[in-house]
């Protein structure tokens, strides 16, 4: 298994992410909901959540509406408006 990891300019290090439990959110696997004061809301790249191969990345894992607001929220779960 192979998992890249970028870093650079705007990294949230080491802020807390402010998770909710792993737990059945909808979608195939559990995850992590993202708390509403979770700084990984909206702090994605405001040009557009794309893979590392630049395909946009239209749904979280769950399968919603991956762009909500300014910019999409970090990570596999978005929490929307």
């Amino acid at each position: 298994m192979e998992c890249a990891v970028q870093t650079g300019e705007g990294d949230l290090s080491p802020a807390e992410p402010l998770f909710g439990p792993l737990e059945d959110n909808g979608g195939p696997t559990p995850t992590h909901a993202l708390m509403p004061a979770s700084p990984l809301r909206d702090a994605g790249d405001p040009l557009g959540c794309v893979d590392l191969d630049g395909v946009p990345l239209t749904t979280d894992q769950r399968g919603e509406v991956r762009t909500a607001g300014e910019a999409c929220d970090i990570g596999a779960f978005e929490l929307g408006q």
